[in-house]
């Protein structure tokens, strides 16, 4: 799992070393019912709704998800986008005055540092 700012955007990645997925359908993946690398009789292959799922809840959230794999046996990325607010001034963030030694008041604010990672895919 990978995540990192860019621009507006929080941007989280997350690689699996699964089955994958040929490149000629990313754009097919998230569809409903859409199952790849299956075999007929397949126990485990669900109801293919999943990713489906994952994209109607990110894009509920104003975000999009995308996905990329280098072949069959080769796992898959899956990265999503969120759009990134202001965060609400609170008590902590907000500035405070203290007195200097002189008598006058100086204005003092938190800050935050971002972290980055890189994202491939």
């Amino acid at each position: 799992m990978r995540a990192h700012f860019a621009g507006n955007e929080a941007i989280v990645s997350v690689r699996d070393t699964g089955v994958g997925f040929p490149v000629t359908e990313s754009s097919h993946i998230f569809d409903m019912f859409v199952q790849l690398n299956s075999t007929q009789g397949d126990a485990s292959a669900g109801l293919c709704i999943g990713l489906t799922l994952v994209r109607s809840l990110v894009e509920l959230h104003g975000a999009r998800v995308r996905t990329c794999s280098d072949g069959p046996g080769k796992g898959a990325t899956f990265t999503i986008s969120l759009p990134t607010v202001p965060a609400p001034e609170t008590a902590l963030d907000a500035p405070t005055r203290a007195r200097s030694a002189s008598g006058s008041y100086s204005r003092r604010r938190g800050a935050c540092a971002r972290g980055t990672a890189r994202v491939s895919c």
